[in-house]
C-alpha cells in the first residue's frame, strides 16, 4: 500500500501534536508519592526548646487553621449531670491523649495540620530557628521508574526493531517517570514486553489477526490497563492516552516506510507470514523471567516503602504516634478508647460506685464496655397492685450508641484530637513508631501481586507445554 507526501504530512503533523500533548500532560498531571503518617493531617514537630504559644502563632500567621495541639484540647464530652470522669491515675483516657502531642522521647512537641495547609506548615518551618519539620516528606521514588527505565533499555537492545521500540516505548517510560508508583511501573514493564512481542511481526502479513487472537499477547498487553486502573483514575486515563499515542508513533512509522517504498524500483516483501511464527519463542521467554524479576523488585520496594518515616538529617532518630496493624507496650489510646471513655462519663450518673461490671450491667466506673451492657436506673410507677419498682435502660452499648459518640465528635466546636483519630477509622491502633508512614492501599498490592504472577505463570506454563508442541495457540 503506497501512500503519498501529502497524506504523511498530513499523518506526521497529528504524531507530532498528539506527542507535544502527551508530554505536557504527563507534566502537568504528574504525581509524587508523599510520605504522610495520618490520613488528611501533617505532622509537625518541633524542638521543646520552643514554646508550645509560640509555634502556634508561627502557624497562625503562616495561615494554618484548626491546628489540633495539645493547648487546644478541651473534654470532648458534656453530661449535665457529671461533665467530668472520675479519675483513675494514668490510665485514663485524657490523661493517655497527652502522648499524642509528645515523640517518645519527649524532645519534640507534635502538631497536626489539616492536609489543606500543608503548604503553609511548611513556610512556617523555615522561619523557626529550632530543630523542626513535618512527615510530609516530598521525596522522589527514582528507584521505581528507573526499575522500567533499565528493562526498557534491556529490550531495546535485543527488539527486532530496536528504533521502533525506542519511539514507541519512550511515552511509556516517561508515564512511569509522571506516576512513579510500583503498580504503573509494574504495568509499564508489562506493557513494554507486549511491545517486544510484537516488533517480532513487524509488516508481516496477518500480523495484527494474529496477535489479536494470541492469548500471550493480550494478556501482556491488556492487563496493564486495569492495573493502572487499580490505582487511580487520573493515572488509569493518562495510561490510555500514552498508549494511544505510541501506537500512533508506530502508525507513523509505519507511513514513513510506505513513502520510502513508494519511490523505489524494488520493494522488499517478507515473505513469511504471521501465521506461520509463534509469539512467543525460548529467548523471549527468557526475557518474561527478567520481567518477572523487575516487577518482584518493584513489589518489594512497594512492601519497604509502605511503612518508611525519614525525619530530616538534623533531627537524628524519631519516634512519632502512627498508626499501625499491631499494637504493643507503647501503644496509644484509639477512637475506640475514646467511645469506651465517652460510654463510661455519660453513664456514671446512674451506676453505683459498689457494684461491680459483672453481668450486663456495666455498672463499675472507667470499664471497658462489651456490646450489650445496659445501664438501667429503677422507676417507681403505680400499678393495680399498687407501687411497683421497674427498671428503665437508660443507655445500651451497641451499634447505635457507637454512631452517636463518633458523630458527637464533628460538633466539638474546636480542633480536636477525636476528629484526626476519627478519620482514620475504627480498626486502627496506634503507638509510637519510626516505621508506619505513607500508605500503599491493599489494592495496590493486590494488583502488584497480580502483576508478578502474570509473566511467571506464562513462563511456566510456556516451559511445560509451549516447548512440546510448536504449533501451539500462544
Amino acid at each position: 500500500m503506497q501512500i503519498s507526501k501529502k497524506s504523511f504530512i498530513t499523518i506526521i503533523t497529528g504524531i507530532i501534536c498528539a506527542v507535544c500533548v502527551c508530554c505536557v500532560s504527563l507534566f502537568l498531571f504528574r504525581k509524587i508519592p508523599i510520605s504522610r503518617l495520618w490520613k488528611q493531617y501533617v505532622v509537625v514537630y518541633v524542638s521543646d526548646q520552643l514554646e508550645e504559644s509560640a509555634v502556634l502563632q508561627l502557624l497562625e500567621a503562616a495561615g494554618c487553621r484548626d491546628v489540633i495541639s495539645l493547648s487546644g484540647q478541651h473534654i470532648p464530652a458534656s453530661v449535665p449531670l457529671s461533665p467530668i470522669e472520675k479519675e483513675s491515675g494514668s490510665s485514663s483516657y485524657l490523661t493517655r491523649r497527652n502522648a499524642y502531642f509528645f515523640d517518645l522521647e519527649h524532645k519534640f512537641r507534635l502538631f497536626y495540620v489539616p492536609q489543606a495547609y500543608e503548604n503553609n506548615a511548611g513556610s512556617a518551618i523555615v522561619s523557626m530557628h529550632v530543630p523542626a519539620g513535618m512527615d510530609a516528606q516530598v521525596r522522589f521514588p527514582w528507584v521505581t521508574p528507573c526499575i522500567s527505565l533499565l528493562f526498557f533499555c534491556f529490550l531495546c537492545v535485543f527488539a527486532a526493531r530496536r528504533d521502533l521500540f525506542f519511539a514507541a516505548g519512550i511515552l511509556l517510560v516517561l508515564f512511569g517517570f509522571s506516576q512513579p508508583f510500583a503498580v504503573n511501573a509494574a504495568s509499564v514493564c508489562l506493557a513494554l514486553y507486549s511491545l517486544y512481542l510484537a516488533l517480532r511481526f513487524w509488516r508481516r502479513r496477518g500480523a495484527v489477526h494474529r496477535l489479536a487472537n494470541s492469548l500471550i499477547f493480550s494478556i501482556f498487553f491488556l492487563i496493564p490497563f486495569f492495573l493502572v486502573f487499580s490505582n487511580s483514575l487520573r493515572g488509569g486515563l493518562l495510561y490510555v492516552f500514552t498508549a494511544f499515542t505510541s501506537l500512533f508513533v508506530l502508525y507513523g512509522c509505519l507511513a514513513y516506510e510506505r513513502l520510502v517504498e513508494t519511490g523505489s524500483a524494488f520493494m522488499p516483501v517478507l515473505i513469511r507470514p504471521a501465521s506461520f511464527m509463534q509469539v512467543l519463542t525460548v529467548r523471549d521467554s527468557r526475557y518474561m523471567l527478567l520481567c518477572t524479576g523487575c516487577i518482584a523488585l518493584l513489589l518489594c520496594t512497594a512492601l519497604m516503602s509502605v511503612h518508611t518515616f525519614l525525619p530530616d538529617s538534623h533531627v537524628g532518630s524519631l519516634y512519632l504516634p502512627a498508626p499501625t496493624r499491631y499494637a504493643d507496650d507503647t501503644a496509644l489510646p484509639t477512637i475506640k478508647d475514646f467511645v469506651a471513655w465517652d460510654w463510661n462519663v455519660r453513664t456514671y450518673p446512674y451506676r453505683s460506685l459498689h457494684e461491680t461490671a459483672a453481668g450486663t450491667d456495666a455498672a463499675a466506673p472507667n470499664t471497658v464496655p462489651s456490646d450489650g451492657d445496659k445501664v438501667s436506673i429503677p422507676r417507681y410507677v403505680m400499678t393495680e397492685q399498687g407501687i411497683q419498682e421497674q427498671q428503665e435502660v437508660v443507655y445500651t452499648f451497641d451499634a447505635a450508641f457507637r454512631r452517636q459518640v463518633l458523630s458527637d465528635i464533628d460538633a466539638l466546636p474546636y480542633p480536636a484530637l477525636e476528629k484526626l483519630l476519627k478519620m482514620q477509622g475504627n480498626t486502627v491502633s496506634t503507638a509510637y513508631t519510626s516505621a508506619s508512614g505513607s500508605r500503599q492501599s491493599g489494592v495496590s498490592l493486590i494488583a502488584l501481586v497480580i502483576a508478578l504472577f502474570i509473566p511467571f505463570v506464562v513462563f511456566v506454563v510456556y516451559t511445560i507445554f509451549g516447548r512440546k508442541k510448536y504449533d501451539i495457540s500462544f
